[in-house]
């Protein structure tokens, strides 16, 4: 069965007040929840504007292509979460100034998906040493998709005592 043109949603970008308003709430959870976490503080983070932009942009073309080709299914926070992750680790958009080798970008994303995995496990989330440095090795290291990052997510929240 193929798609009819009126099975499409056109694609419009974020205006510039839309896109100031995720670039905030993302910078606040960023900020507010995950530095704390990974022991950052946001006076020593530089922030790249135009992919952190990008990144925002690229999150909001994922809502429309779940809407079109997964029948108007939203996109959920976890994926939301995984994709921001996949798209802050392919951009960097952010470098830490006192740490020039340390890539930021990799535990912004570990603790934005083990911070939103926290929160909506129904139960504690508790992994391994090995598991934790695995993860940390693949985002630093390999070339993950967003589907491997999603299931990764969603590993996490379902199966929150893995080994």
């Amino acid at each position: 069965m193929g798609f009819r043109q009126n099975d499409y949603t056109p694609y419009s970008p974020l205006t510039p007040d839309e896109r100031n308003g995720e670039k905030r709430q993302l910078l606040q959870f960023l900020f507010k929840k995950v530095a704390p976490e990974i022991n950052f503080s946001e006076d020593n983070i530089l922030i790249n504007d135009m992919a952190l932009n990008e990144v925002i942009e690229m999150v909001n073309k994922r809502h429309l292509y779940f809407k079109v080709f997964h029948k108007g299914m939203k996109l959920g926070e976890p994926n939301e979460t995984a994709l921001y992750c996949y798209w802050i680790l392919k951009l960097n958009p952010f470098f830490d100034k006192t740490e020039k080798n340390r890539n930021i970008n990799v535990w912004f994303s570990l603790g934005m998906m083990f911070t939103m995995a926290k929160e909506l496990a129904e139960e504690e989330i508790c992994i391994s040493k090995n598991m934790f440095k695995t993860i940390l090795h693949s985002f630093e290291y390999h070339e993950l998709t967003k589907e491997a990052i999603m299931d990764i997510v969603w590993t996490l929240i379902k199966n929150p005592k893995t080994q």
